[in-house]
């Protein structure tokens, strides 16, 4: 009868076992996609992969384990991942990529590891940053909406400094030329009110002389357009005094009392 003491074999082999329970208990809870992998001068090739790789691939871990990059990826991103793993070993670093694969994208860390029999292993860990990615853009697009609103409102400060300035002179302008107006009339009552009395004292025919007068100033013809410069300046001016009033309403703040609106008036002045 011979009795040995095996208790640190026990203990030894009782620690492999937790060890390894405790590995694959990591590689099934990580909230990561970790990996071990072996390369060769070809290729990298999986031999271990935590469980939630399905949801990037498709393929289940166990199914993962033995297979090439070119075996699980597209053709053009397993060069990629097989390029960038040789780097790694290669160079002795840890390198971190930026990765894109069916529309998302991932954030990947890989680091070499030193094995006493002389096998090149690479170990790493990819985290899904897609939706990071996403609130980035959106950031960055509101930002770009926020600077364009900047400017809109610069542009309609500037439209209403515009404005106020064109509107003081045009104010006094309109003003001269409906005074303008009636001081024609009056110069034209007055003119046909002497070549009535010329015409009662010479039997009804204004002299010679006038008549050439008359004709060389183009009497006739200036009264009659006159009154339609005057007006066609008028209606110039309201215009203006329109395209004045449209830049106001367009670069005034946003009210923060509703009310109504005319919209057809909104959608003209728009125009």
């Amino acid at each position: 009868h011979i009795v040995r003491d095996v208790t640190e074999q026990v203990n030894l082999v009782n620690s492999i076992k937790e060890v390894n329970e405790l590995f694959r208990l990591f590689m099934k809870y990580s909230p990561i996609y970790c990996f071990i992998k072996e390369i060769t001068d070809k290729e990298s090739r999986v031999l271990q992969a935590s469980e939630n790789f399905v949801d990037m691939t498709g393929i289940k871990s166990q199914d993962m384990i033995g297979k090439t990059m070119h075996e699980l990826f597209p053709p053009e991103f397993a060069d990629k991942i097989t390029a960038d793993d040789r780097r790694v070993i290669d160079l002795k670093e840890v390198l971190c990529l930026e990765e894109h694969l069916n529309g998302s994208t991932y954030i990947t860390y890989k680091f070499p590891i030193e094995l006493a029999d002389g096998r090149r292993l690479l170990a790493g860990y990819t985290i899904d940053i897609s939706e990071r990615k996403r609130s980035e853009e959106s950031l960055r697009d509101l930002q770009s909406q926020l600077m364009q609103q900047e400017k809109l409102a610069t542009i309609g400060q500037l439209a209403a400094g515009v404005a106020h300035e064109i509107n003081n002179p045009m104010g006094f302008v309109g003003s001269n030329m409906i005074t303008l107006e009636k001081y024609i009339e009056k110069y034209n009552s007055y003119i046909d009110g002497l070549e009535q009395e010329i015409r009662s004292g010479s039997s009804e025919v204004l002299p010679e002389s006038i008549q050439t007068l008359r004709r060389a100033l183009k009497l006739d013809y200036i009264k009659s357009d006159i009154n339609a410069l005057v007006k066609e300046n008028i209606e110039g001016l309201e215009r203006v005094r329109r395209i004045v009033r449209d830049l106001i309403t367009f670069s005034r703040a946003d009210a923060s009392i509703t009310g109504s609106a005319d919209l057809n008036s909104c959608l003209d002045s728009t125009i």
